[in-house]
């Protein structure tokens, strides 16, 4: 069964091209990161295991190729779903070009979802195929699939498996990672994911008890991406880390998606170790990194441990949770600029502070609102709030989401007929800075994730 993505967003896709057409543009990742490995094939694309795996760009693009000739031939086509369960490794990257390549929906998942948590997302959006590990963190994947088939017979797809670090058996499953990376006769035409097409499908639990299906296209989230480089001057000489997760919107988006559109070396950190991270930041000349708070405390604790130094680090994103001054201010005695920001899986990135803020601001504030976004503040009442007041938070911009796959009750609920995204947090103005007050219903975060 393939889910028809192009007809459910419909009703949003119009009102956000009477809007953003503008802003939009014809790139994708997967052309995007093609052109990268033409003009440049010998640049290093992707540093995992911890710093002892590098791939080029051609090599990166070469496994991409063979995915996708592989998942072609087996009757994988455009449109279909492809979920994506692995953890921050190199397989996760080539699963994803592959899946644009072919033109098909990118679904990431998170490696700690379990059997019930799936079975509801595939028999929403019904996937032709899903990668997993084999065992991970002690954990059997293909075991856990079949307890999903089981209970969903109606699913039907291929299931894929890597054997990545816990040394699984990658012969379990429908069939492993690596004999699709060895097709007999490679596809000589793929013409990859159409830039208006939804191309992504993250869920996103917010305060709701059942996961929403967020679409977005390569015009929504490339926008973001290009939006985000051209306001913090990220450039060719940066270099990525990103040790969130690359199942979550964060780590995929700003940190997988990040580094490809814009050619530049990602290095994926899996399993948290703070003294990992400050070798693999340093051996790698990392610049930029989005992560959750918790990250960057370890992060300080262990090179103050150390009395090492985090020379090349200088932009981290961090949201998803207050930020203590004493934080950001520890940050900066390392010449690492704390930058705050506020965004959503349905946003993106809506605001962030720009790399000349000052210390009151960077404490003071959950950042600037960026380019092209719009923001404001709604009282219960439906006014606009004064400057100061707090109130809900409504953001409208070119990177917004698309709206719920087959969900039309809380797609109009949340995205209104002129564009504007109603996100049920609190919020304040002081000019163009905004302040996190709190939500209109109650989450837990827990490493930067919304419960």
């Amino acid at each position: 069964m393939t889910s028809d993505f192009r007809r459910s967003s419909l009703p949003v896709r119009r009102i956000a091209e009477r809007n953003f057409a503008a802003h939009w543009t014809s790139e994708t990742m997967w052309s995007c990161f093609a052109a990268h490995a033409r003009e440049r094939p010998n640049d290093i694309a992707v540093v995992d295991r911890e710093g002892a795996r590098s791939v080029s760009n051609a090599e990166v693009h070469h496994l991409a190729l063979a995915l996708a000739s592989s998942l072609r031939r087996r009757g994988v086509s455009e449109g279909d779903v492809v979920s994506v369960q692995l953890p921050n490794c190199l397989e996760g990257v080539v699963a994803a070009l592959a899946v644009q390549a072919l033109g098909c929906v990118l679904n990431p998942l998170l490696t700690n979802y379990r059997a019930s948590e799936l079975r509801y997302k595939f028999s929403k959006i019904h996937p032709a195929v899903v990668i997993t590990p084999t065992v991970y963190r002690r954990h059997d994947y293909p075991e856990m699939i079949e307890e999903v088939r089981r209970s969903a017979p109606e699913l039907v797809f291929v299931h894929v498996t890597a054997g990545l670090s816990d040394g699984g058996d990658a012969q379990r499953g429908d069939v492993s990672f690596e004999e699709l990376l060895e097709p007999d006769n490679a596809v000589s035409t793929l013409h990859g994911i159409s830039p208006d097409a939804v191309s992504e499908i993250i869920f996103s639990s917010g305060t709701e008890a059942t996961p929403k299906a967020v679409m977005h296209s390569e015009q929504t989230t490339n926008f973001a991406v290009r939006n985000v480089a051209s306001y913090l001057g990220i450039g060719s000489d940066d270099v990525v880390w990103m040790p969130s997760p690359i199942g979550h919107s964060t780590g995929f988006n700003y940190g997988v998606r990040l580094a490809l559109v814009l050619g530049l070396k990602l290095v994926l950190q899996d399993v948290w170790d703070p003294a990992v991270a400050v070798r693999l930041i340093n051996r790698e000349h990392a610049t930029f990194t989005l992560a959750a708070t918790t990250f960057l405390q370890d992060l300080l604790d262990q090179a103050d441990r150390d009395g090492a130094a985090l020379p090349s680090l200088q932009l981290f994103g961090c949201g998803g949770a207050s930020i203590p001054g004493e934080l950001v201010q520890r940050a900066a005695k390392h010449e690492i600029r704390v930058l705050r920001l506020y965004g959503s899986t349905e946003l993106l990135a809506a605001t962030w502070h720009r790399p000349n803020a000052s210390i009151d601001e960077l404490v003071a504030f959950d950042g600037m609102i960026m380019p092209h976004v719009q923001l404001r503040i709604m009282t219960d009442g439906g006014a606009a709030a004064r400057d100061g007041e707090i109130g809900e938070i409504f953001v409208r911009s070119p990177s917004c989401a698309l709206g719920y796959f087959d969900d039309d009750a809380r797609t109009a609920e949340t995205f209104d007929g002129d564009g504007w995204v109603k996100t049920g947090d609190l919020g304040l103005l002081h000019g163009q800075y905004l302040t996190i007050t709190g939500r209109k219903k109650e989450i837990i975060i827990r490493g930067g994730l919304n419960i």
